[in-house]
């Protein structure tokens, strides 16, 4: 199979070696430094007990002739992914899978290239540390569309993407799956970026603890207004996944806060402070977090 990843960042670059290493044909859309150093230096993931090394790589700049690919990987940050859909245009797919953190950017994108965009979860902790090279706390998670109108050409990516570091699983209901990664990202890494203290710190004190689970609560009676059935069970699930997370965990968000680097804070605490005043929910901790992060990532 034929894959073109776009968005070399920590997500794209786990994808793109995990299929390398299942032996598929594997071209990387990047720019600047991203593309020099994968030119020149190749691909390394440090996951916690191995490093995966990978040299040779193909690559393709922005503005290069048009070409075909069964699946185009959009790994993009969220808050640059409509400049980075435009480049899309050149290229053609039977699928573009999404790997945008939030709930909305599959559906946006849809309107330009239909149905043939299908969202998709990823869960890691892993952070690029220089164009090229990327460190991962801990081993991934990914969660594909299962659709049964498209399952038989989404369960080969599937089983390309397995191996000893990654863990790819088929949905029934892609949605919810989003949500409930939504769930955790958001309610964690404001609290992180907030506190700007790691995981343990957040789960050892009981009431920052108690207002993550209250920020968590009022997530799910956002997402049941937008017909989407989290209950407070998926709010004990993540709660628990959280304390198997490796110490020193601390979210992307934070990671850009830090760097003085734009953020996904509209894409996700805007996103839902905008859907609890759509749906006229009180919702005060969302509201009250979106406005301090508002502030504390306004560089």
């Amino acid at each position: 199979m034929r894959f073109l990843v776009v968005g070399p960042g920590a997500v794209g670059c786990i994808l793109g070696a995990s299929l390398i290493r299942s032996d598929q044909d594997v071209t990387f859309l990047a720019r600047g430094e991203s593309l020099t150093a994968l030119k020149n230096h190749g691909l390394k993931i440090e996951w916690p007990s191995q490093t995966w090394e990978h040299h040779n790589l193909k690559t393709l700049e922005s503005n290069s002739s048009p070409a075909t690919f069964d699946f185009i990987l959009f790994c993009v940050k969220g808050y640059d992914w409509q400049n980075a859909a435009k480049l899309l245009q050149a290229f053609s797919s039977r699928f573009i899978l999404t790997f945008q953190n939030g709930v909305i950017v599959h559906r946006e994108m849809r309107e330009q290239y239909g149905d043939s965009v299908r969202a998709s979860v990823i869960y890691v902790s892993a952070d690029r540390i220089s164009p090229g090279i990327v460190r991962s706390k801990s081993n991934a998670r990914v969660v594909l569309d299962a659709n049964p109108e498209i399952v038989q050409h989404i369960q080969p990516v599937q089983q390309a993407l397995n191996n000893p570091f990654v863990t790819a699983v088929l949905s029934e209901d892609i949605e919810l799956d989003l949500w409930r990664k939504y769930l955790f990202l958001s309610s964690f890494s404001a609290m992180n970026t907030l506190t700007e203290k790691p995981l343990e710190n957040l789960l050892n004190d009981p009431y920052v603890k108690a207002l993550w689970i209250g920020y968590m609560k009022e997530i799910t009676s956002i997402a049941q207004s937008e017909n989407v059935q989290l209950t407070e069970k998926d709010v004990e699930t993540a709660m628990s996944n959280a304390e198997k997370f490796p110490a020193g965990t601390t979210s992307s968000l934070f990671s850009d806060t830090q760097r003085k680097q734009k953020t996904e804070v509209e894409l996700l605490q805007g996103h839902l402070a905008r859907l609890a005043e759509k749906y006229g929910l009180a919702s005060p901790i969302s509201r009250a977090i979106y406005a301090l992060l508002r502030q504390k990532t306004a560089f």
